[in-house]
């Protein structure tokens, strides 16, 4: 397995499609630019995705070995907030009868009863609910959107049968310290998970040292090594239009896809695959993540980090 993570072999552990690339939320720690046109994906692409991810499955050796199709987890997120999307109950309805694990990352402020009920009728996995803040005030500095209303929705998820967790960011707006957040949550009986430090997307974010409380030290890249990304070698995005796109930064400004999965083979667009770690895009070069974005393993983890990898 180690052996593995110091080769450019590709696999998608991880897939995330972006249903929407349109968002009701002006977060601080979100970039403000996103590919345009506003774009909902339609359900001929996301049809044709699953189909092409169905047939792959049987071919990665992570499924071979466990006799398990397992693999990908799918993620229903991407650059804008997935419930715009009007399909997004049959997107999932169709990803969870074909097999995937399908989690849904949300702001939560369209999740209303209903659609609750509706993702847990399609058989929705998991939520992420991203939720900055814990008043009022600090909240709307942080997300833009109204706190009641969400803050409503996240306690009709908590009695619905989905499981969940709320993540939030270390953003420069809060005024809550971490552990009045998690005795806010703990209290309401809500998983929480954070803070999470401010990613520049790429150099998307502008200004994202200021806009995060301050954390350990970044490091770029280490090109010199094969495998000097972990997203790039085990996850793959797919943009509202259907393009198959470097890494989840490129939802946030111009890219360069590698295909485009409403009309090109998942084996071509994977034969492009090499091209992310040979040749780096100008948004790696730019990339400051400082904290591990892909869990291969605790032990793997650990080991990666003192030997200096961007994760």
């Amino acid at each position: 397995m180690i052996a593995d993570l110091f080769d450019t072999q590709h696999t998608t552990l991880y897939l995330e499609i972006e249903p929407s690339n349109r968002c009701n939320a002006r977060c601080s720690i979100c970039p403000t630019t996103r590919r345009t046109p506003p774009t909902n994906m339609d359900m001929r692409t996301f049809c044709r995705i699953i189909e092409s991810y169905v047939a792959y499955r049987p071919t990665m050796p992570l499924n071979r070995l466990v006799d398990d199709p397992a693999w990908p987890v799918l993620f229903l997120a991407g650059g804008g907030e997935p419930l715009i999307n009007p399909q997004m109950e049959d997107m999932v309805g169709l990803a969870a009868r074909s097999g995937f694990q399908t989690i849904l990352v949300t702001n939560a402020a369209l999740l209303t009863k209903d659609r609750i009920k509706a993702l847990e009728d399609a058989g929705l996995a998991e939520v992420y609910v991203s939720f900055i803040g814990i008043k009022p005030d600090e909240y709307r500095r942080s997300m833009g959107i109204d706190y009641d209303k969400t803050y409503a929705n996240v306690m009709q998820l908590r009695e619905s049968k989905i499981p969940f967790r709320l993540t939030y960011t270390a953003a420069s707006t809060l005024e809550s310290t971490d552990a009045q957040i998690t005795a806010f949550w703990q209290a309401r009986k809500i998983e929480i998970a954070g803070p999470n430090p401010v990613w520049n997307r790429g150099g998307h974010l502008e200004q994202s040292r200021s806009k995060g409380r301050p954390a350990e030290p970044v490091r770029p890249p280490r090109f010199d090594i094969p495998c000097w990304c972990l997203r790039l070698k085990y996850w793959d995005s797919i943009s509202a239009n259907g393009d198959y796109v470097m890494c989840c930064c490129d939802y946030f400004g111009p890219s360069q896809p590698l295909g485009n999965l409403a009309q090109d083979s998942l084996a071509t667009v994977h034969g492009n695959y090499a091209r992310r770690l040979e040749q780096p895009h100008d948004i790696c070069r730019a990339c400051l993540r400082p904290d591990a974005f892909v869990s291969v393993g605790r032990a793997v983890h650990d080991f990666l980090r003192r030997h200096g990898f961007h994760l």
